[in-house]
């Protein structure tokens, strides 16, 4: 049996990825709009994206994701969130204690599920967090359950109390 983590809001949802064509003013239209402060720290040069955290739940949060203004190479991803207008749901992400089950029983319902080999499983760092993840079902990420095992989860500034509460969340698609 797989297990899915339950959060402390009831809730399965371990992090929403919310993108934004400029991550600056995007942490600041979530603090207009929320009260809330989103953690934003320097763009890694390594990183074709620049990202700011804003805690929702226990080990749950939102992630307002823009393009590095810093990174100089073509990234298709990149130039996605550069053309967008506003806020736009890129991701969401279920947590799970043991991604190889959880792909198990996705076969075993014959739902298509993938695993990226390239997740983070650094253990050459023991600051930063490891995991695996999958993507379940065909489409882009924003229309699918994306899955992820924290193998080491570095608990990060953000992760004491949430300002704001997670207290809902819902996908509709005309193709469902």
């Amino acid at each position: 049996m797989v297990q899915v983590f339950r959060k402390d809001h009831g809730f399965q949802v371990d992090h929403i990825g919310l993108a934004v064509p400029d991550t600056r003013q995007g942490v600041e239209w979530m603090a207009a709009e929320t009260d809330a402060r989103v953690h934003l720290k320097e763009a890694l040069p390594s990183n074709w994206f620049w990202s700011g955290v804003l805690p929702i739940g226990s080990q749950s949060f939102l992630e307002v994701i823009g393009p590095n203004p810093n990174w100089s190479k073509f990234h298709p991803l990149r130039a996605f969130l550069s053309e967008l207008t506003g806020p736009t749901l890129m991701f969401w992400y279920v947590s799970v204690d043991s991604l190889d089950a959880f792909t198990a029983l996705a076969k075993s319902f014959n739902l298509p599920m993938r695993k990226d080999e390239d997740a983070n499983l650094d253990n050459t760092n023991p600051g930063r967090s490891a995991y695996r993840r999958g993507h379940l079902g065909p489409g882009f990420i924003t229309e699918r359950p994306n899955v992820i095992e924290w193998v080491r989860h570095v608990q990060l500034e953000c992760d004491q109390a949430p300002q704001c509460r997670l207290t809902g969340f819902e996908l509709a698609h005309p193709d469902a």
